[in-house]
């Protein structure tokens, strides 16, 4: 029984490792994003109503839910799922449609560290009953 849950215990570290590296790199890219596009047309001809910012602050605090599950994994993992799925309601009562598939997948890389992080606590709460 010991050695199964080392295994786990070992799994779930290595789980957690990656989900970190990865939430890391995520905020590297956004970083590059928002530097990035410094020097493009204002914000108000690219917005078409005052609320099209609850997207991109969604997915801002869906990044920010990746930093708090680096304590408090639980916390963070509902965090960062809950703001990244909300930006399909978000966008549809916005628009009137759903948003693009591809655009959901383009921005996967912001939910996937946090399933990783969901993963590692699953094991970790295994391990400790």
């Amino acid at each position: 029984m010991s050695s199964n849950t080392s295994k786990i215990s070992v799994i779930s570290t290595r789980i957690r490792g990656v989900a970190r590296i990865w939430s890391i790199l995520v905020w590297l890219l956004a970083l590059i994003l928002v530097v990035g596009t410094r020097n493009t047309p204002s914000a108000s001809s690219l917005v078409n109503t005052p609320l099209d910012i609850l997207v991109p602050l969604s997915l801002l605090i869906s990044l920010i839910g990746l930093g708090i599950a680096w304590r408090w994994e639980g916390f963070g993992i509902l965090i960062n799922m809950a703001f990244y799925l909300a930006i399909l309601p978000i966008y549809w009562l916005l628009h009137r449609e759903w948003i693009h598939i591809s655009i959901m997948v383009g921005l996967s890389p912001v939910i996937l560290p946090g399933i990783l992080f969901a993963f590692s606590w699953i094991l970790s709460k295994k391990e400790n009953s």
